[in-house]
């Protein structure tokens, strides 16, 4: 316990100026990479090197590599079903503004912002985890949608719709979580 709390003079580690070097180098160049845009471990290639986190990670619909979530496909499927579902619950009775209407948007709300979160993550584990929750999210959505349709708060063809698009999400999510651990 005495040794954690000692200097470093105190423990006598040698640091030399070279390692201090190393260190305040790689720092910059992880700084200057990452305002070019680079991914976050990039900086540690050679150039012409590819990072097998990212390599071939997402593709847009010219196939390109996606780094920005608004390119993600089930993200703006999952983005204009939220709308939808907002839309509908803006008709629900106000006594269940704190119930069933907030259950609605805060699970359908919650698929596209998972998505968005996981884009912003690093490296392909942790998107397709967030991808997982995105799917249970559109799981939650399924039933409420259930719930609305029995307690006739939502219409027989706006319910057949809306879970028509939840379930389109959740395949799409499958789909993208199998590519992802299949990359790894």
């Amino acid at each position: 316990m005495n040794d954690v709390r000692r200097t470093r003079e105190q423990r006598d580690i040698p640091l030399d100026d070279d390692a201090v070097e190393t260190v305040v180098y790689k720092s910059q160049q992880a700084a200057k990479q990452l305002g070019k845009g680079f991914h976050r471990s990039s900086w540690m290639l050679l150039p012409g090197q590819q990072d097998h986190r990212t390599e071939d990670r997402w593709k847009s619909s010219d196939g390109r590599g996606v780094k920005d979530f608004h390119e993600l496909k089930v993200w703006q499927k999952a983005h204009q079903l939220t709308l939808a579902v907002y839309q509908i619950t803006a008709t629900f009775p106000r006594e269940e503004l704190y119930g069933l209407t907030r259950q609605l948007r805060r699970a359908c709300s919650s698929i596209p912002a998972n998505l968005a979160e996981g884009c912003g993550r690093n490296g392909d584990a942790e998107f397709a985890r967030f991808c997982c929750i995105a799917r249970g999210s559109a799981s939650e959505l399924e039933y409420h949608l259930l719930l609305a349709r029995d307690l006739k708060l939502v219409k027989p063809k706006d319910h057949q719709e809306l879970t028509r698009r939840a379930i389109e999400v959740k395949r799409m999510l499958t789909g993208l979580i199998q590519k992802l651990n299949a990359d790894r």
